[in-house]
């Protein structure tokens, strides 16, 4: 009768052991919180986009005349040395007659509005004006953007402590946190190249800023 009365006995003492470790085994409450944090930064670079054009019967007539006018822009810009500038497009193209050839070399120059306005007047002789707009300079926009994420992740960090404590439960701790910014301000209007080439560079860039957004979503846990 002993024997029989064994495995009962043991298969009792197992469940009676496995309770403890499931209930153990539980996740933990988490809190999931997605945040929003706008912030504005100051426009204070001026970035402009010119042309040289040329149009020519045959491509390397037309050709040399552009570079002719990149290379006159070149000098004029070297004696600038703090306004930023790179080639952009270069282009060819045959007339619509077949009896010729247009190239265009354009350049983009970006610097504080005091320094670039007074260049363009004299770049606008040779080279066509595109377009004109005021943008925040990459240093300003990073130092508003570690401030607005900094505010994020204390929001984040004290909205989750207080729901564990409405909850009843004590703080556990954060399992993940995603940050990511991003511009929110509508698209610049460019003017177009007909309007631009008839009026000169504007006496004065005004007080510009562009709005941002910075997101977090985050995951914390709750403890009992």
């Amino acid at each position: 009768m002993h024997r029989l009365g064994s495995p009962s006995l043991a298969a009792l003492s197992f469940f009676a052991v496995s309770l403890p470790a499931l209930a153990a085994a539980m996740p933990a409450p988490q809190i999931s919180l997605h945040l929003d944090e706008s912030f504005r930064v100051p426009a204070t670079e001026l970035h402009a986009e010119l042309a040289a054009e040329a149009q020519a019967p045959h491509a390397a007539d037309a050709a040399q005349q552009v570079n002719e006018k990149l290379r006159w822009a070149e000098k004029e810009l070297a004696t600038t040395p703090q306004i930023h500038w790179q080639l952009g497009n270069y282009a060819s193209e045959r007339l619509a007659d077949g009896k010729g050839w247009q190239l265009r070399g354009e350049l983009q120059l970006h610097a504080a509005p005091s320094i670039l306005l007074p260049v363009l007047a004299t770049l606008q002789s040779r080279l066509q004006l595109l377009s004109l707009q005021t943008l925040p300079s990459a240093a300003n926009i990073r130092a508003a953007e570690a401030q607005a994420r900094k505010e994020l992740l204390q929001r984040f960090r004290s909205d989750a402590e207080s729901a564990c404590s409405d909850l009843g439960l004590g703080w556990g701790g954060i399992e993940r946190v995603e940050l990511r910014s991003s511009a929110i301000q509508p698209t610049p209007r460019v003017m177009g190249p007909a309007l631009l080439a008839t009026m000169p560079a504007p006496v004065s860039a005004g007080n510009a800023e562009s709005q941002w957004q910075s997101t977090l979503e985050g995951v914390a846990f709750c403890q009992k």
